[in-house]
């Protein structure tokens, strides 16, 4: 594990992790030029804070849409398009917030929040949205694939460090596939174990045992002595 930096007090070791620029990707939006281009933009990683906010927002604008719509909801009543609209509100929210201007990352690209409902598509709100998914894998510390051969050195660092631990850089879905590929491991083992153990032994012939020569009589002959003789 690495340590702190050495003659930096703890109090002063945060300060200096909050000066650091925040990480950000710049690509392709599908948002289209006059040439036919597409317009790059900045994507950066949102704090806690401002998912929050973006939360917030989208109640408040979603509780006020539905007064203005519904006039007499029923007691306790559930509206169906509750869910949809919130969720369609902080998708906008979070792409007002995180998507920043490519020559500028300290601007906002897009002017307002209603400016997204209104000038674009729902299939390029949602594909924005996944490039902001895809760019905070990224940047983040989370671990969010594994191929096997890698599963395979994580299953061999457990092993070794007798310590769960390491496990901390893993997205839960992440953790989850893994613990999958444990247990499919596990059972190919036993079967290959118990398909050895198990050898198919060839049933023994049966020995047949010499059958007993009748007693010498006068009347019977040694199977040297010819019972003619010339």
């Amino acid at each position: 594990m690495s340590l702190p930096p050495e003659n930096i007090k703890d109090y002063d070791l945060f300060a200096q992790i909050t000066q650091l620029p925040r990480p950000y990707k710049i690509v392709d939006s599908p948002l289209k030029l006059a040439d036919g281009s597409y317009a790059p933009v900045a994507i950066w990683a949102l704090t806690q804070e401002e998912h929050c906010r973006c939360t917030a927002s989208a109640e408040e604008w979603t509780q006020n849409i539905l007064k203005e719509r519904i006039k007499h909801p029923k007691k306790d009543e559930q509206c169906l398009a509750y869910d949809k609209l919130h969720f369609n509100r902080s998708t906008s929210e979070v792409l007002f917030r995180a998507v920043r201007r490519a020559d500028d990352i300290n601007k906002p690209f897009f002017t307002d929040v209603k400016s997204i409902q209104f000038y674009l598509t729902l299939d390029q709100i949602v594909h924005m949205f996944n490039q902001y998914n895809i760019v905070m894998k990224e940047l983040g510390p989370m671990i969010n694939d594994l191929t096997a051969f890698e599963m395979d050195l994580w299953i061999d660092k457990l092993k070794r460090g007798s310590s769960i631990a390491p496990l901390d850089n893993l997205s839960s879905q992440m953790q989850s596939q893994l613990i999958l590929y444990m247990a499919d491991h596990f059972v190919s083992s036993q079967m290959d174990k118990s398909s050895q153990s198990t050898v198919v032994e060839e049933p023994k012939k049966s020995e047949k045992k010499p059958k007993k020569l009748p007693k010498k009589t006068d009347d019977t002959f040694d199977d040297e002595t010819t019972p003619f003789e010339e």
